[in-house]
């Protein structure tokens, strides 16, 4: 549930958190910056091609938080055709349309 808040606290974000607005693992660097980065888009491209997916034809997601944000986004890399999203809130619903 902090993976945006931490955004503000740190001095760098990677281009892959900035991109969904996510930061799950922070590393400081030996000059004493706070660099934040997201693995969970990287980790879900890996598992997804460790199972032979190379195409996605429709998905589904769970949930409109952080970790939904980083699945649009892995599955954007696998030319994702329709994607379902099942949230209890229409106004993050309608957030998430920019996602991915």
């Amino acid at each position: 549930p902090l993976k945006r808040a931490i955004i503000p606290l740190l001095d760098e974000v990677s281009a892959t958190a900035a991109s969904v607005e996510a930061v799950n693992t922070v590393v400081f660097a030996e000059d004493g910056r706070r660099v934040g980065d997201n693995t969970d888009i990287p980790g879900m491209v890996a598992a997804l091609r460790e199972r032979g997916v190379d195409k996605v034809e429709s998905a589904a997601v769970l949930g409109a938080g952080a970790t939904a944000s980083s699945a649009l986004a892995a599955l954007a890399v696998f030319c994702a055709g329709p994607v379902t999203a099942y949230v209890r809130s229409p106004e993050r619903a309608a957030e998430m349309r920019g996602w991915g």
